[in-house]
């Protein structure tokens, strides 16, 4: 199987598991954040070269990178859509080539470091 694969069966057993007895969409980030090992996560709904908002985001923080780059049109997710492929930025206040200008700082500025994301399409 797949690393997709296997990461869609983790997100599917956490949110069964009933640790977080709530449905419903910050769960969903909740969990996706614990099956990428990552400190937050956010799900923002793009289509086109259209970014029509964020659906939800499991913390404070990923809250104010999902508002910057709904905004800015650019960031790790805004990338990860438009390339078709994960975005890491591992050194968001020192990265080896500067890919987003705007919204770098506010993003440190929040307490994110580092930043990535990955896109995930639906059947139309």
């Amino acid at each position: 199987m797949t690393d997709a694969g296997n990461r869609r069966e983790q997100v599917v057993a956490l949110l069964a598991d009933g640790r977080l007895p709530e449905l419903g969409t910050t769960r969903l980030c909740q969990v996706c954040a614990e099956a990428t090992n990552m400190t937050g996560a956010g799900i923002m709904l793009m289509s086109g070269d259209t970014h029509r908002g964020s659906v939800c985001v499991s913390d404070e923080v990923s809250d104010v990178i999902e508002q910057l780059q709904y905004m800015l049109g650019e960031g790790p997710s805004v990338d990860a859509y438009q390339q078709d492929r994960p975005v890491l930025e591992p050194q968001l206040a020192d990265p080896m080539v500067s890919r987003w200008p705007a919204f770098s700082g506010p993003a440190l500025a929040s307490g994110s470091e580092p930043s990535s994301a990955s896109r995930c399409t639906s059947a139309r």
